[in-house]
């Protein structure tokens, strides 16, 4: 909680006054000007220490770029069109949460400045040293004034701490979003290799067919060839016996003979 400090001083010394916002203790126009002239005026005045406004968190965005190394089989319509639709789904979800963000910047950003502007003031807040008398109903005045400072404080603080969370949980969504697009990628990369893969193995397959046909083709050209000398060679054996009868008959006429 921010310390309060309390100055009563006999006279007014504006020079002394330091640089951060002074707040004017509200007091109806009939107190404020009335006058003791039996007793020194008083100089109330209400100092806080180190009341700087919480400065909000700047939204750093975080371009995430998809980094796919591609080869010559990734060049297909059909993968391009997949990382394209995804890029689009990520830049997307990336500018609604950043959007939403600096919504929530914006307002915190207002609120906060209408704060520390204080509209009721016209948007300028100056401390004025006011002479009165030292009375308990101007301590309560003072009391109340820094007890609603304080309230302000802490709902300024709590405000910086909400805006603070969200831009955290739309970080991690982002980058959620991105992870799981680049999985996806990822598998559906690996997948196109595999179908290359198996479609190079179906191609070496296809070629070792073709040359298995054509060694099927020679050894049937080479069976027609040896069933047709085949069929040659037993029509010369069958000349050959039909001789060999033809002698032996000769060789016993030749013999009766």
């Amino acid at each position: 909680m921010l310390p309060l400090q309390l100055v009563l001083r006999p006279e007014r010394n504006d020079c002394a006054w330091p640089s951060p916002p002074r707040i004017h203790a509200r007091k109806s126009r009939s107190i404020l000007t009335r006058r003791v002239s039996n007793r020194a005026p008083l100089v109330c005045s209400v100092q806080q220490s180190y009341l700087s406004p919480p400065t909000p968190k700047t939204f750093r965005r975080r371009s995430r770029h998809l980094a796919i190394s591609q080869s010559s089989w990734a060049t297909r319509d059909g993968l391009n069109a997949f990382i394209h639709y995804w890029s689009t789904v990520v830049k997307t979800v990336v500018s609604t949460t950043t959007a939403i963000a600096q919504s929530l910047y914006e307002t915190a950003s207002t609120t906060l400045q209408n704060w520390w502007n204080g509209k009721q003031e016209g948007d300028v807040i100056s401390l004025e040293a006011v002479e009165r008398e030292s009375s308990t109903q101007d301590l309560n005045d003072i009391l109340e004034e820094n007890n609603r400072l304080k309230r302000m404080i802490k709902f300024a603080v709590s405000s910086h701490a909400i805006m603070n969370e969200a831009t955290s949980i739309l970080e991690d969504g982002a980058d959620l979003c991105v992870k799981r697009a680049g999985d996806v990628v990822d598998i559906k990369v690996h997948e196109v290799q595999e179908r290359d893969a198996l479609t190079l193995q179906l191609e070496v397959l296809q070629e070792q067919l073709e040359d298995k046909d054509q060694e099927i083709e020679r050894l049937r050209d080479g069976y027609v060839w040896a069933t047709e000398n085949l069929n040659t060679k037993e029509d010369e054996i069958c000349e050959l016996h039909e001789r060999l009868e033809h002698y032996e008959t000769l060789l016993k006429s030749a013999k009766v003979v």
